[in-house]
């Protein structure tokens, strides 16, 4: 099993950690690493990096290396029987930009600490919590709120911007 977008997905293959190959080497690391395989591979699939940096590493290993590659498309999928490569179908892929993510992730975040706020409030509450922290507290979630409606708009004119130019 491998996880990908946090969902676990059941892999017929082994599956090997490559010790000495870091996730974040550059082009000439990469060339150097596949250099030194005694038993150089027909294929590569290139992964690595954005759209253009896999462009430029697939071209030089292509170049330099004399080993054919692939760039995957988002989503493609292949089979691998042996020496042959199959076309397989395509994985629906969330394409929800890092930064939505990352967005949403926050808001659980902020759920999960509003829930333990307002647990200890009900605790102090029930032990005669002072007027004045729960007024305090009171304030702070109006201008949460705010911000959440000025998030809000941000979001509708976006949106509406996005409308008018798709009906151009």
């Amino acid at each position: 099993m491998v996880k990908i977008f946090g969902e676990e997905i059941k892999v017929d293959a082994e599956i090997y950690s490559l010790e000495g190959f870091s996730g974040h080497a550059d082009r000439e690391g990469i060339i150097r690493w596949i250099k030194s395989f005694k038993n150089k591979p027909q294929k590569i699939f290139v992964v690595h990096g954005e759209e253009e940096a896999t462009e430029e590493v697939s071209k030089k290993i292509e170049e330099e290396l004399n080993i054919k590659t692939h760039i995957p498309e988002l989503g493609e999928t292949l089979s691998i029987e042996g020496e042959i490569i199959l076309p397989g179908g395509r994985l629906e892929i969330d394409r929800r930009s890092k930064e939505l993510r990352e967005i949403e992730e926050s808001v659980e975040k902020l759920k999960s600490i509003f829930l333990l706020t307002f647990q200890r409030l009900g605790y102090k509450a029930d032990g005669g919590a002072d007027i004045e922290e729960l007024n305090n507290i009171k304030n702070k979630l109006i201008e949460i709120q705010k911000n959440i409606l000025d998030l809000n708009m941000i979001i509708t004119e976006k949106k509406k911007v996005e409308n008018s130019k798709n009906k151009s």
